[in-house]
């Protein structure tokens, strides 16, 4: 009797070791999805509660990027239901779908055109520019051209109510247009004040002008009807649009016009030719990227943030 006894606790004290190794495997397998190297992972207690943390963690992340997946969504499934101006539904839900072009066949062909402007003119031109101008001239470049937004930005965003952010405007144009020797330094970005931007398309959308139909332009490129009309008030308040007519150099304007899509054109160089040049359908890809870009900077435009530079160069391909 004493014998089996022995015998029975031997088979317990066996059949828990066998439990106690299938719990260190299965935390070992565990930990593998977290760590690739098994081999560097020991059983002491502290690196268990390390392993236990990760995953955790892991889960945590997971849980946080689910939620973030479905409010936005959420946010798609409310902008699926608004109505436009004309009193009709947007389209399905995503942002190209919501896209109103009736004008796409026309707006194909002058996109094709100018497609073949870049590819034969502009881009070349941008590759010998980036190639041969050093880097720190052509941020001196981009730096004058973005003070000669500045009184446009003023003027815009004291239309748009926005008091806040036309004095921080008007304080760039001082600052860089001094102590920036005419716009050549960003001084103000290192004294706290970043570029920030506007344009008057954006102080439509902030008047209630709705977005309209979309529309590439010869020479311009993508807009929509409400972006166009914002472009000829822009073109009125940049200081370069007045070199001709105060000065003899009568084609003034033009260079600088042509100075600056080359020098947007190199700095936009990888966007346009690996994301929209490259894609299957080079109108489709640039027609969404425009608009999901211009929508996001109505948005932010609405709410003051910073930071609202516009990726996509004014140029024959991609307007601004």
């Amino acid at each position: 009797m004493i014998e089996q006894t022995r015998v029975l606790a031997r088979k317990a004290a066996s059949l828990k070791h066998i439990v106690i190794a299938s719990a260190a495997l299965a935390l070992l397998t565990g930990c593998s999805t977290v760590h690739h190297n098994n081999s560097a992972l020991l059983m002491d207690k502290g690196q268990t509660k390390s392993a236990e943390a990760t995953v955790e963690k892991k889960q945590d992340t997971e849980s946080f990027a689910l939620r973030s997946i479905l409010r936005h969504e959420s946010s798609f499934a409310q902008e699926a239901e608004i109505i436009e101006d004309d009193g009709t539904e947007m389209g399905e839900v995503g942002v190209d779908a919501e896209v109103r072009d009736p004008l796409e066949g026309l707006n194909r062909v002058f996109n094709g055109v100018n497609r073949g402007i870049d590819l034969a003119l502009i881009r070349p031109i941008s590759k010998v520019y980036g190639a041969v101008v050093p880097s720190p001239i052509r941020m001196m470049v981009g730096n004058i051209f973005r003070n000669f937004e500045a009184p446009g930005d003023v003027v815009n965003y004291t239309l748009q109510g926005n008091g806040a952010e036309a004095g921080k405007s008007l304080k760039r144009l001082v600052i860089n247009s001094t102590l920036g020797i005419g716009g050549l330094f960003d001084v103000a970005d290192h004294l706290g004040t970043p570029y920030n931007p506007t344009d008057f398309g954006l102080t439509l959308n902030d008047w209630g002008v709705g977005e309209g139909i979309y529309v590439v332009t010869p020479l311009l490129g993508p807009s929509t009807t409400r972006d166009s009309v914002g472009r000829i008030v822009d073109i009125a308040l940049y200081p370069t649009t007045y070199i001709g007519v105060i000065t003899d150099f009568d084609f003034g304007g033009t260079i600088s016009r042509g100075v600056e899509i080359v020098d947007k054109r190199q700095r936009n160089g990888p966007l346009l030719d690996n994301v929209i040049f490259a894609s299957p359908d080079p109108y489709v890809t640039l027609r969404s990227t425009y608009i999901q870009r211009r929508r996001s900077l109505a948005s932010d435009n609405i709410l003051g943030a910073e930071g609202m530079d516009d990726n996509l160069p004014v140029i024959v391909t991609s307007g601004s």
